[in-house]
């Protein structure tokens, strides 16, 4: 992780946030269903912002057509203990 120089307003801030962290259930996340968020300013090139949204829709979409065997081949040359 790059290191950053924070001030001390920040470092505060940044120990609320963490400390407000919990292990509880997390918004957008079942069993099955991982729902992913992006953020476009509203000054963003159309054409960039297009693109951007384009790659990802055909990343999830050819992710959630594909079918995941229930037992994957294991590809390590060592055995099940």
């Amino acid at each position: 992780m790059p290191r950053y120089h924070l001030d001390d307003a920040a470092i505060a801030e940044l120990i609320v946030y963490l400390k407000g962290l919990t292990g509880g259930p997390v918004p957008g996340v079942t069993d099955s269903v991982l729902h992913c968020a992006t953020i476009i300013t509203p000054d963003a090139n159309a054409a960039q912002r297009n693109g951007m949204l384009d790659v990802l829709q055909k990343y999830f979409f050819e992710k959630n057509a594909a079918v995941r065997p229930a037992n994957p081949p294991r590809y390590s040359p060592r055995r099940t203990m």
